[in-house]
C-alpha cells in the first residue's frame, strides 16, 4: 500500500492531548475500559501472551503513553491501547466537538438491519461472524470472513481474493487491535467500508482513510458500565450504561 500502516495508528495518538492523564484501567473478560477524560471500550483479545509488562503503571499516566500500546504486537497490551484511544475520540465532549451536538444519545439497533435497503442484491462481505447476519443473507451475496471459521465461513486469507470485488465491507474494529486493518481498507477500496464494534474510535481522520460509516460505542454511564465489566459482562454492556452510535462519511451528524 502506498501510505505506511502505522500512519493512521500515529495520527489518532498524536492528536490525544498530553494533560489527559488515565484513571482507571480494568481489563474484564470480554472488554477493556480505560478511564480519562472520557471512557473507552475494546474487545479484550487473549491469545498466548497473557500478560503486559505494563501492570501497576498504567493508572496515572499520561493517556497519550498507554494510547501507544495500540502498536504493541502483545495483544493484551494493544487492546488497552486501544480502549485508551476510545477514552479520548469517543467521549461525548469530543464526539460534539468534531461531529455536532448529539440530539439523542445513540441506538442500539443492528447497523445491517440500518443499512439493509443499500444492500439489496449487492456483494456484501463481512469480516467477523457478527450476530443478525442471516436477514442480509436473504438479499445480499454474503461472504464472511474469520480467523476461527464457522461452517461456510471463509479463513481470513481469503480476503487478499473476495475483498476486491465487494460493493460493501463490514468490518470488525478488532482489526484495529489486531493491525490488520490498514491492509482490509486497502483491499476494500472499491467498497462502501462500515467499521463496526466497541473497538471503533468515532474519529473523522477514518473517514479519510476509505471508511464510509463507523459504527462505535459511547459509554453515558461510566460506572454502570465498569461495575458490568467487572462482573464479566459481554453484549450485556449495550443495556448497561453503553449505546451505540453510528457517523456517515457524508454528514457530520449520526444516523
Amino acid at each position: 500500500m502506498s501510505e505506511i500502516p502505522w500512519s493512521l495508528y500515529d495520527q489518532l495518538i498524536d492528536n490525544i492531548p498530553d494533560t489527559i492523564i488515565v484513571r482507571d484501567c480494568i481489563v474484564g473478560l470480554h472488554w477493556v475500559v480505560i478511564c480519562s477524560s472520557g471512557t473507552g471500550l475494546a474487545m479484550t483479545i487473549i491469545d498466548n501472551e497473557r500478560s503486559t509488562t505494563f501492570t501497576g503503571s498504567i493508572v496515572g499516566s499520561k493517556l497519550k503513553r498507554i494510547a501507544e500500546l495500540a502498536k504493541s504486537w502483545n495483544n493484551i497490551e494493544a487492546s488497552i491501547g486501544v480502549a485508551a484511544i476510545n477514552s479520548y475520540y469517543n467521549s461525548i465532549e469530543i464526539i460534539e466537538q468534531n461531529w455536532g451536538k448529539l440530539t439523542y444519545p445513540g441506538h442500539n439497533d443492528n447497523v445491517f438491519d440500518e443499512m439493509m435497503p443499500e444492500l439489496t442484491n449487492r456483494n456484501v462481505a463481512v469480516i467477523g461472524h457478527f450476530p443478525g447476519l442471516e436477514s442480509v443473507s436473504k438479499i445480499s451475496n454474503v461472504s464472511i470472513l474469520e480467523r476461527n471459521p464457522q461452517r461456510g465461513d471463509y479463513p481470513d486469507p481469503a480476503c487478499e481474493y473476495i475483498l476486491p470485488a465487494q460493493d460493501y465491507v463490514f468490518i470488525t474494529g478488532v482489526t484495529f487491535t489486531n493491525k490488520t486493518l490498514p491492509r482490509l481498507l486497502t483491499l476494500s477500496k472499491n467498497a462502501k467500508c462500515i467499521l463496526v464494534g466497541p473497538s471503533v474510535p468515532l474519529a473523522p481522520v477514518l473517514l479519510s482513510k476509505g471508511v464510509f460509516v463507523l459504527a462505535g460505542t459511547i459509554v453515558m454511564d461510566e460506572l454502570v458500565v465498569v461495575q458490568n465489566i467487572k462482573e464479566g459482562g459481554d453484549r450485556s454492556i449495550f443495556n448497561n450504561g453503553a449505546r451505540m452510535i453510528r457517523f456517515r462519511k457524508e454528514s457530520v451528524a449520526g444516523i
